[in-house]
């Protein structure tokens, strides 16, 4: 019985261990921008990238996943925005090249529309340009 005791004991201070070292990773260690990096800013909780009239800003993780969670939250430019397009992807780094966006496309009235594919356009029901 204390056997099995040490052991979950130890289990579970290794996992407190590991969930400490993730949460206090700093943004530059595990993702690295691929374009305008000085349209970044990072709070330790979340990463805001600045839109300007010449550029945007993206970035990738360093490490490759098979599978995981995630998080986002898109504030998308408000009013006219044609040109522009804020998206979220995902893609294999396979010669087959799979992959899976999530593209808000810019128009000129305003409302949002979400792209499903290229001829699949989606308009969405609420204002996704306030917070």
């Amino acid at each position: 019985m204390e056997s099995s005791s040490s052991f979950l004991f130890t289990t579970l201070f290794l996992s407190l261990c590991v969930c400490s070292v993730i949460s206090t990773t700093k943004f530059d260690q595990l993702f690295q921008p691929y374009c305008a990096a000085d349209h970044f800013s990072f709070n330790g909780e979340a990463l805001n990238m600045k839109l300007d009239n010449f550029s945007g800003a993206g970035f990738w993780s360093k490490s490759k996943y098979m599978f995981g969670k995630f998080n986002i939250q898109i504030k998308l430019v408000e009013d006219d925005f044609v040109g522009t397009v804020t998206a979220f992807y995902m893609s294999s780094d396979d010669p087959k090249h799979h992959e899976f966006d999530f593209e808000f496309l810019g128009n000129t009235t305003g409302e949002p529309c979400f792209g499903l594919s290229i001829c699949e356009p989606f308009f969405l029901s609420f204002a996704s340009s306030v917070p």
